[in-house]
């Protein structure tokens, strides 16, 4: 989208600070952002959203680059998925179960009305995932200066990563 390739381009990168506060999310939210964004792109053999502080990510560029409409879908959008999960599974999101989770984030695409708020969500985690150091480092392939064009190589032939720089 439009705020988020802006937000790109001013250099909006996930920054992994230990006394973060929200710019416009409140802590409930942020909660709810850290526990759909870390579903969405879980961790295991490869990191995850929480390895590349997704979070700030996502609370900076809802704040700094989307039109005050779209925030406020943003944190509708929120406050949703929170009375779907105690709908649905009698909890916050954020105490869920992965199973749970799981099951509320799939109820929550099915809702015509949200799938605008999910499709942000989803476009924020793996735009602030893959512009995250540790995105960019760990799971794709990274050189800070490429070598020369090399065309027609297969995907196998140079480690089976895409390229970041």
């Amino acid at each position: 989208s439009g705020p988020a390739l802006t937000g790109v381009l001013n250099g909006c990168t996930a920054k992994n600070a230990r006394n973060w506060q929200p710019l416009i999310l409140t802590e409930q939210e942020a909660a709810l952002v850290e526990s759909a964004s870390s579903r969405i792109l879980p961790s295991g053999e490869t990191p995850g959203a929480l390895d590349a502080a997704v979070t700030q990510f996502i609370d900076e560029m809802v704040a700094e680059y989307y039109l005050p409409e779209d925030q406020q879908q943003f944190q509708a959008g929120l406050q949703q998925l929170g009375a779907i999960s105690n709908e649905l599974v009698s909890k916050n999101f954020a105490d869920a179960s992965d199973l749970e989770q799981d099951q509320v984030l799939k109820e929550l695409t099915q809702r015509t009305a949200l799938q605008p708020f999910f499709l942000m969500l989803k476009e924020l985690t793996v735009l602030g995932f893959f512009t995250s150091e540790v995105g960019a480092t760990e799971f794709l392939n990274y050189d800070e200066l490429p070598g020369g064009f090399q065309g027609c190589e297969t995907l196998e032939s140079v480690g089976g990563k895409t390229w970041a720089t």
